[in-house]
């Protein structure tokens, strides 16, 4: 494979956070070697040496060398660095080291992708037999399983310990969560949905989802099964399960895809159990007697209109609650409830249910609703038909329910997996897909796009020095600047450690540099409000480096030149903003 910087920057943590000393003692021991260690070159191409993670201190003969092992699928060993033009330096470089015997190897991942170099140095000449040159293949063979095994246990560390936190917030939720593989086969349940069925967690996920779904709505599940994989929009459902019991309870809720990383596919349901607030609503045409009464306990609105005058014939207490707005106000004018719903969703309401009443149909909708404290509400409405005697269409009956909390959870998750813990930008998945939604709408309005990627100047030094909680503070306090500098419509994330990127629709070049320009001042004005164990006297500065999007270029293709020109910025003496000459 290639070099690849940006593969060195986002695999580096795979070689910092392991522990080669043992590997380096062999190597050191079987060719007799006075030096060896283990080096990757960060995004600031600087040389790191590991075990320390601390910029080297080697010579340029040595350096060249490793970046020549970099590229090499072999083992590479020379016995005087002077025979060999590609590692001499040149006359104005500084005066070569002691070495004269050198050798290496480079470290790839699992995917082929070049990590790092293993590499030896001695004083004496020597020339390596084809035993030690496969011996030192076969030292970095195990750095690389090494590597291998301490990602592994990271990931896995950090796999369990985000499951554990999901499923703390699921099972304290007081919904039914559920989430099924194509086939149906649970792979998670909450507390909830345990409780209700009367199945312990293993015995659940040993079950496909059609063990426990009442007989009759097999055919309607799959339909909605077959419509959420043709058109990836959630489905809104009313269906029936049976406990372990042999009971049968209805719920409503909404099941929508989910993508794994692998590209599996799953979806994921939430559901509400409606059995204490389920009535029969075809018994609701012919009498009101005790009803109020009961359902004066349930949260669910109960409502019933008249097909011919489009009146409303009964509406039960829990209106009052979730539409903020009397019973008797509604009996005297019949669209009064139509005034709270949101003016975006009143019209497509409207719509469904007139649609409804004429032609003797069901309906599921959701829509939001304005409380009097201007807050917005969602609520989920269904209805059904009521036929006379003769088949006539008499009735519409239907139940509202106040879903206003599960879309806050909803939306609380989703908030989760888009944006960076520590800054509230975006986070790097979400940003990816902006940027594609950006660039498909400047080439169809032939506008230009620009991109920055920004660095913080010397922010490990400052890390190491004060601290990780004032290197924090100092992402913060960045994040802040990049918020009020950059204008409404441009859209900033942080991408790596010290790393961010705006892009900037419908800017030219000399106003991204404007607009960068503004960030850069503002970063480098800090108070010891902004942060403060930072010292005033601590210079803060941040390195850009701009590139204009070409019709034809991937994101990929831009972060490349972009980033080209932040390693210009970065050599040219830091703080300063350099734009890509495409």
């Amino acid at each position: 494979m290639p070099l690849n910087y940006t593969q060195f920057s986002q695999h580096r943590n795979l070689l910092e956070n392991s522990n080669f000393n043992h590997i380096i003692r062999i190597a050191k021991s079987l060719f007799g070697v006075s030096f060896a260690s283990v080096f990757y070159r960060n995004h600031k191409n600087e040389w790191i040496e590991l075990p320390g993670m601390r910029p080297t201190s080697l010579g340029i003969e040595e350096k060249n060398f490793c970046l020549k092992t970099l590229k090499s699928d072999t083992p590479l060993t020379h016995e005087n660095s002077t025979d060999d033009h590609c590692i001499k330096p040149s006359a104005e470089a500084e005066a070569p080291k002691e070495y004269c015997f050198y050798a290496g190897h480079r470290i790839t991942d699992s995917n082929g992708d070049v990590l790092g170099v293993l590499c030896l140095f001695d004083e004496k000449k020597q020339t390596p037999t084809s035993d030690q040159v496969a011996q030192l293949k076969d030292l970095t063979q195990l750095i690389e399983v090494q590597i291998k095994n301490d990602s592994l246990v990271v990931a896995n560390q950090m796999l369990k310990t985000k499951e554990s936190a999901l499923r703390q917030v699921f099972n304290a939720e007081k919904s039914l969560i559920q989430c099924v593989n194509s086939d149906g086969k649970f792979l998670f349940t909450n507390q909830k949905w345990h409780s209700r069925l009367g199945y312990s967690p293993e015995e659940l996920n040993d079950m496909t989802v059609f063990q426990v779904l009442a007989p009759k709505h097999h055919e309607h599940c799959q339909r909605v099964f077959q419509q959420l994989m043709e058109t990836g929009k959630p489905q809104n459902v009313v269906t029936e399960f049976v406990s372990k019991t042999g009971e049968f309870f209805p719920v409503s809720g909404v099941v929508e895809s989910l993508v794994t990383e692998s590209g599996k596919l799953l979806t994921r349901g939430v559901f509400s159990d409606l059995t204490s607030q389920t009535l029969n609503l075809s018994e609701l045409t012919k009498s009101f007697d005790g009803f109020d009464d009961i359902a004066a306990s349930l949260s669910d609105v109960f409502w019933l209109l008249d097909v011919s005058t489009h009146k409303v014939l009964y509406v039960s207490p829990a209106y009052e609650k979730v539409w903020g707005r009397s019973r008797a106000s509604l009996y005297a004018n019949r669209l009064e409830w139509h005034e709270a719903i949101v003016s975006e969703d009143r019209a497509k309401v409207v719509e469904v249910i007139d649609n409804a009443m004429e032609h003797g149909l069901s309906f599921d909708i959701e829509f939001r609703i304005l409380n009097h404290d201007n807050t917005i509400g969602y609520i989920h409405n269904r209805g059904e038909p009521v036929f006379d005697d003769n088949g006539n269409l008499i009735r519409l009956a239907g139940v509202a329910t106040d879903i206003t909390e599960r879309k806050q959870l909803e939306t609380t998750l989703r908030k989760v997996a888009e944006t960076d813990d520590l800054t509230g930008l975006m986070s790097r998945k979400r940003f990816a897909i902006e940027v594609e939604r950006v660039f498909e709408r400047s080439q169809r309005a032939e506008k230009p796009v620009a991109m920055a990627i920004i660095d913080l100047d010397h922010f490990k030094r400052l890390n190491d020095n004060l601290g990780h909680s004032t290197g924090d503070s100092v992402l913060m306090h960045f994040a802040d600047v990049l918020r009020k500098e950059i204008r409404s419509a441009d859209i900033p994330a942080r991408i790596g450690g010290d790393e961010f990127c705006v892009i900037l629709e419908g800017a030219s070049v000399e106003t991204t540099q404007k607009v960068m320009q503004r960030v850069i001042e503002s970063f480098g004005n800090h108070t010891k409000a902004d942060i403060p164990k930072l010292a005033l006297s601590e210079v803060l500065s941040c390195s850009i480096g701009i590139a204009q999007w070409q019709c034809d270029e991937t994101f990929a293709d831009l972060r490349e030149r972009a980033d080209a020109a932040l390693y210009a910025s970065k050599n040219a003496g830091r703080g300063i903003i350099r734009v890509s000459q495409a």
